[in-house]
């Protein structure tokens, strides 16, 4: 999908996984490869309640990710995943609690009330989505989601509901869809897609196909512009405690030496030099990593065993570590 993106020139491809990020990172090392400028907009699609139609959710930024896998988690509590009576699922009043930092696009077919919380909490950033696959349909979604949008106050965008990246791939997701399901391709029958035009197609196909709706193209382009989180930007806080006036570093720096003239001190408590050499290699590289904090949780976690007489010990390289043993 992200190789076919970018061949067809899309500067930005949003990847909407069924109640999952499960495809999340391979994308994004994908973008990362291509020469060309290519975004990831991270998101997924969440169902109402099993069996329905869901919604795109797409993240805005690193609140609208924390938003998300909250989100998730509770659905598939809710849910086990691959039964065909119970799926995770997310009602509108639980994705409305988690709306900041996220867009919505969300189909017709939800029905007015639930498209009326989310537009409450969503506001600007809920939009109501069609596409158009020659399945039949067309016209009958169209109409609802004009009826909708007007009724609620809310923007259409146009997308291409995209299954897979080129044409040749359908009968590969027909054949997934009837291995998910346990049931053979003649069996599947109208489950299966009726047309190939769920695939990727290009910028100005897409203009084409909607050429007397240019609004609903150029939202897309507002939808991808606001979503610039990127899956770059984590990284684990952890829960240490720094006074005011201190760094994680000096801090660490300070109980490591306090220890050390505990553990390798003189009567004076005087660090040898081949000692303090060695504790500034080690506390150089931790600054240069960033994971002062890892230090003095742990560290934290033990002073809590040994108040409590719980037996606990070092693993792996930390028994090599003059910090560790500081600590």
């Amino acid at each position: 999908l992200v190789r076919r993106a970018a061949e067809l020139g899309y500067e930005a491809i949003a990847l909407a996984d069924y109640t999952g990020l499960y495809g999340t990172v391979r994308a994004m090392l994908a973008c990362e490869e291509l020469d060309a400028s290519m975004r990831l907009i991270v998101g997924c699609e969440m169902p109402l309640a099993p069996g329905e139609d869901g919604v795109l959710l797409h993240v805005e930024n690193h609140a609208g990710y924390t938003h998300l896998c909250e989100l998730l988690s509770e659905a598939h509590q809710r849910g086990p995943k691959r039964t065909d009576s119970e799926t995770a699922s997310a009602p509108a009043e639980s994705i409305a609690r988690r709306a900041d930092g996220l867009w919505c696009t969300a189909p017709a077919s939800l029905g007015a009330e639930a498209l009326a919380t989310l537009r409450d909490a969503f506001g600007a950033r809920m939009s109501l989505g069609t596409f158009r696959h020659r399945d039949g349909e067309d016209a009958r979604r169209e109409r609802e989601t004009i009826a909708l949008a007007r009724d609620l106050g809310v923007p259409i965008v146009a997308h291409n509901a995209v299954r897979f990246a080129i044409a040749e791939h359908k009968p590969v997701l027909d054949v997934l869809h009837c291995i998910r399901r346990g049931i053979t391709l003649d069996e599947a029958g109208r489950e299966l897609l009726p047309t190939v035009e769920a695939r990727l197609v290009s910028p100005g196909e897409m203009a084409r196909r909607f050429a007397d709706q240019p609004p609903w193209i150029a939202r897309t382009s507002e939808i991808a512009s606001a979503c610039h989180f990127s899956l770059r930007e984590l990284k684990y806080k952890f829960p240490c405690e720094v006074p005011e006036g201190e760094t994680a570093d000096s801090l660490l720096r300070r109980m490591t030496y306090e220890g050390a003239a505990k553990r390798y001190g003189d009567t004076t408590g005087s660090v040898p030099e081949s000692v303090r050499a060695l504790l500034e290699k080690e506390l150089a590289l931790i600054a240069k990593l960033e994971v002062a904090t890892y230090f003095l949780s742990v560290r934290a976690i033990v002073d809590i065993a040994r108040e409590r007489d719980i037996l606990c010990q070092g693993r792996g390289s930390a028994a090599n570590s003059a910090v560790c043993y500081c600590l």
